[in-house]
């Protein structure tokens, strides 16, 4: 996400209509691919696998999706901080990370990740209760075994480097996403197709990984449904006038 805001007047700048169209056939095709993988899981393994899988996938990755979000809060906060290339170029003599990457957002949206990662904890010991007192029997691939121990009930140790982990790996990801914008050439608040909403999260997926071995097809899910959070989200910023495009 980009954390400057360049739109301060009440009237926002027009947007370009090929971007704008990209973006809806980006979401038309990831919204067709969620439809199919909401059928497939239901009938290779059941409705009430893909809906648990779906729950626990976004709660578990929840640090990296709100300090992903928390760079724009951070950055945009009380105005621009420093960008964090210092203003220089790279080999290619372009930008290395552009004027909306700074250290300001940067950290804040690490702060945020961490701090909002812990208060999730709260909720696991009543998520654990009810999985304990649910009918777990119906459920053909997700075991009681795999949400306890890998997602509510781990050590200590693992938690916090989870924690810590998804939320840096959200902030690295983004910063890397504009290194690659600037490579391509694309101006600050261009689309950049699956980089934008997935690169985040890729990077906070394997950087936790050790910690935090959410199965394969959890992170499917997540992959698959990120992109439409991602949008959604920066509809709002947009709105709000927190975005510089809506995408």
């Amino acid at each position: 996400m980009s954390q400057i805001s360049e739109t301060s007047e009440k009237t926002k700048a027009p947007l370009d209509p090929k971007q704008v169209r990209n973006v809806k056939i980006l979401c038309i095709l990831i919204g067709i691919s969620n439809i199919l993988c909401v059928v497939l899981m239901a009938i290779f393994w059941s409705i009430y696998d893909y809906f648990i899988i779906l729950g626990m996938s976004i709660l578990g990755m929840a640090p990296a999706f709100i300090a992903n979000a928390g760079m724009t809060v951070a950055g945009t906060f009380r105005g621009a901080g420093r960008p964090m290339d210092f203003g220089r170029n790279f080999l290619d003599g372009k930008r290395l990370f552009g004027k909306g990457k700074t250290w300001k957002g940067f950290f804040g949206g690490f702060l945020i990740g961490v701090a909002f990662g812990w208060l999730l904890v709260l909720l696991y010991p009543v998520l654990a209760i009810a999985i304990h007192a649910g009918q777990w029997a119906l459920v053909k691939q997700v075991t009681e075994n795999e949400l306890l121990t890998i997602f509510l009930q781990p050590t200590t140790s693992d938690l916090f480097w989870r924690i810590i982990l998804l939320s840096i790996g959200a902030c690295l990801g983004d910063l890397i996403g504009s290194f690659f914008k600037r490579r391509t050439g694309r101006d600050r608040g261009e689309s950049f197709p699956l980089v934008d909403q997935l690169g985040f999260v890729i990077v906070a997926y394997l950087l936790a990984y050790p910690f935090f071995p959410m199965p394969w097809y959890y992170f499917l899910v997540v992959c698959l449904l990120t992109p439409l959070i991602h949008v959604l989200a920066n509809i709002v910023g947009w709105y709000l006038g927190k975005k510089q495009v809506p995408w």
